[in-house]
């Protein structure tokens, strides 16, 4: 289960954090059907339970009809669905500043984050994109062989993939989607029509 940045993103490191961050205490909210998770590469899967912590690192991996909630506080929430495989990169908080980051090779993950007061800055990046996620609900799909695409149902987000970067919605706007096969948000509904 390996994760790598879309072309021409930046990787950063997470072990060039500052002293003053704190590791995020990640705890798993939801577990149906077959899923499994591993703290690290290197382990074995194994099946998680409902209210288990895992750490920055951990690897998720899930069947069909299956799905993961993980719960990063104060306020975000990562669902994995069927056949996808997710890893936590970066987890920690850095004085008033969440910093999260996850890699998803394949699969349909959504990313939950509630504005608080609190400045964060999320990515959700896969294999052909990555979507920066500011206070918003956000889902993301990248299953070869068809397009990845993007929707935001609430808030802001950037899409970016080989081909271009498109802005998901400002505040007080509707459902918004994005496909790595058009321009913007309005040449994909035209497509979808």
């Amino acid at each position: 289960m390996c994760c790598s940045p879309a072309p021409g993103a930046t990787a950063e490191p997470t072990t060039n954090l500052a002293a003053t961050s704190q590791p995020l205490d990640i705890q798993i909210t939801g577990v149906e059907g077959m899923v499994q998770v591993r703290d690290s590469s290197d382990l074995p899967g194994k099946r998680p339970s409902s209210a288990m912590n895992v750490t920055e690192g951990a690897e998720f991996r899930t069947g069909i009809k299956s799905a993961v909630r993980v719960f990063l506080p104060p306020d975000q929430t990562i669902t994995l669905d069927r056949m996808g495989v997710m890893k936590l990169m970066q987890a920690v908080k850095q004085g008033n500043v969440v910093k999260t980051k996850v890699g998803m090779p394949y699969g349909r993950t959504r990313y939950d984050i509630e504005e608080a007061g609190i400045e964060h800055q999320s990515e959700l990046v896969s294999p052909s994109s990555t979507l920066a996620i500011r206070g918003t609900k956000v889902s993301i799909t990248d299953t070869p062989p068809f397009a990845p695409s993007a929707v935001s149902l609430t808030g802001r987000a950037v899409y970016r993939s080989a081909k271009q970067e498109g802005r998901l919605r400002g505040k007080g706007q509707g459902k918004t989607d994005i496909s790595s096969q058009s321009d913007n948000p309005g040449q994909f509904a035209l497509l979808q029509t």
